[in-house]
């Protein structure tokens, strides 16, 4: 279990770091409904997370695993490993390419937060886990991980757990922190949506380039071994 923990670690911290995600959960905590719209969007994204690294896990990752001895990566799964590797390396271009042409107007997206209720916002944190690149990627690898490790029932919920635990800390912590502190947590939410939506694209270049990389290098590394 301790491996597979450190396997799924690095892929938990970039899910946890993604600026997007966590830029909605912010715009909705200075919003009205803060508390009924935060907690539906973490719901949300919480079920969301479940079920997507659950599916992957026993329906993928369970049947490549099959035949293998724990640990061993399948020649399908690294090919999958590489695939997205060299797809987030794509994105983070194209990012890059954005900001090279200054392309820095705030999304719609931000815009219509406000305006989305309780139920709505849980959603749309169903829908972020699918269409983030940014969570979707490492939460379908952190799945074949789970898999692969082929640990007991007990073990392999354990380790589920704990991925998804810190994957979702950072959106976990604001509304938490909210629903103890509220109002007087206005300002430094305020001085936070500011930052991260004058730097999303940046972060998640960065982001994706370091997973796309390890992903590569997983995949290499395991492909040319044995």
């Amino acid at each position: 279990m301790g491996t597979v923990i450190g396997r799924t670690l690095p892929l938990a911290a970039a899910i946890a770091v993604s600026p997007l995600p966590l830029i909605v959960a912010v715009l909705m905590l200075v919003s009205g409904q803060a508390r009924a719209k935060s907690s539906g969007y973490l719901l949300g994204r919480i079920c969301g997370f479940a079920v997507l690294v659950a599916a992957v896990a026993l329906l993928i990752g369970a049947s490549a695993a099959e035949h293998l001895h724990p640990h061993h990566a399948s020649t399908a799964t690294s090919l999958i490993r590489l695939c997205c590797g060299i797809g987030l390396l794509g994105i983070a271009v194209w990012f890059g390419y954005q900001r090279t042409r200054g392309e820095e107007k705030p999304r719609k997206l931000w815009d219509r937060v406000d305006r989305v209720t309780p139920v709505g916002a849980f959603g749309l944190g169903v829908a972020f886990v699918i269409v983030d690149v940014s969570t979707l990627v490492p939460a379908v690898m952190g799945g074949l991980d789970i898999a692969e490790a082929r640990l007991s029932a007990p073990r392999a919920l354990g380790a589920g757990a704990i991925f998804l635990v810190i994957a979702l800390a950072s959106c976990i912590a604001p509304v938490a922190a909210y629903l103890v502190a509220g109002d007087r947590l206005d300002r430094p939410l305020a001085t936070t949506k500011t930052w991260l939506v004058a730097n999303d694209r940046t972060v998640m270049m960065v982001l994706l380039v370091l997973v796309g990389t390890m992903l590569i290098g997983r995949a290499i590394e395991a492909l040319t071994s044995g």
